[in-house]
């Protein structure tokens, strides 16, 4: 049974990532995210998971969200586009929004 006050995580509205995207640039981009997340939230690395949700189980708000968007321009420079960071429901969405533009699709 789950606790009352933890919402069930919802399905992530899957973001257009191409069937072909390389897994290798995806799980190294998914690796490399979470410390940054770690950093942004408090959060210890074994209670971070793809699946969560940026804002509501992550609890990412606008001022940390710009804190990991810069810590991703310098360790990849690269900067999803708006539309991509609405999208991004869930960790694993942003990290392949990130993928994408590395190189991985």
């Amino acid at each position: 049974m789950r606790p009352r006050n933890v919402p069930p995580v919802a399905p992530s509205r899957r973001m257009n990532r191409p069937s072909h995207m390389n897994a290798d640039i995806l799980s190294n981009t998914l690796d490399s995210l979470k410390p940054i997340i770690c950093d942004q939230t408090g959060l210890r690395p074994d209670e971070v998971h793809p699946h969560m949700r940026l804002r509501e189980d992550l609890c990412i708000d606008s001022l940390a969200l710009h804190a990991i968007l810069i810590e991703v321009e310098d360790q990849w420079n690269v900067m999803p586009g708006a539309e991509q960071i609405d999208a991004a429901q869930t960790m694993a969405d942003f990290a392949a929004a990130i993928a994408a533009l590395r190189g991985g699709s």
